[in-house]
């Protein structure tokens, strides 16, 4: 496909390579949070054991309270944040624990909202389209229909919505739950997307395809 003589090649580039900067970001907060949960959960597994002398049982260990404030907790003025148990704190920041879940969905809702909100109309207009509808990649297509059914089907996946998807095809029906090799896919099919709506529209590959950029 030949480029299009009045389309700037650079200006073209810099916008997907500004794109998928913002997506190494948000894929780098996924990547340092999903190691911290690990680390949470490792933290308290080794304070229960250096204290399994003062309670033996791991059960009512477990049952204590873990407790997140502001200030000093034997000030009155202190204020109690959040408090669960430490089981359960332990539970959710499990590899494929609900942290992991949740993280992995508000990544989809982020990511897309960059695209459609802010990216696309801008490169829709770079390129000279008649409107950002007109610019689709089919990756954007599956992550819309990922991102609707995890604001407004309590983040299940009917099997209609798993029909039409055309790149995500591995996803099932039911409570959605991206595993860190799928928001690794997510990541790598974006920016090969963005990599061939390049060659199509200027002539270059700008390479973006490298999965993750410490700069």
């Amino acid at each position: 496909m030949e480029p299009p003589p009045e389309l700037d090649q650079k200006i073209v580039i810099d916008a997907l390579t500004e794109f998928t900067s913002r997506l190494d970001e948000v894929y780098g907060l996924y990547l340092d949070a999903t190691q911290g949960f690990r680390g949470n959960s490792e933290l308290i597994a080794r304070l229960q054991s250096e204290a399994r002398h003062l309670v033996p049982d791991p059960a009512k260990q477990d049952e204590l309270p873990f407790i997140v404030g502001r200030g000093d907790p034997n000030d009155k003025a202190s204020v109690v944040l959040h408090q669960t148990t430490q089981g359960r704190f332990k539970q959710r920041n499990v590899e494929a624990g609900p942290n992991d879940r949740l993280l992995a969905q508000y990544f989809v809702v982020l990511v897309f909202h960059l695209w459609e909100h802010e990216y696309r109309p801008r490169i829709a207009k770079v390129l000279g389209v008649s409107g950002p509808e007109d610019l689709e990649l089919d990756i954007f297509g599956d992550v819309r229909l990922i991102r609707n059914e995890i604001l407004k089907n309590k983040a299940r996946l009917s099997r209609q919505t798993t029909r039409r998807l055309r790149i995500l095809t591995d996803l099932s029906e039911g409570q959605i739950f991206l595993s860190a090799s799928a928001v690794e896919n997510i990541v790598r099919q974006i920016k090969a997307s963005c990599d061939v709506l390049s060659q199509k529209a200027v002539g270059v590959d700008p390479k973006l395809r490298t999965i993750f950029r410490v700069r």
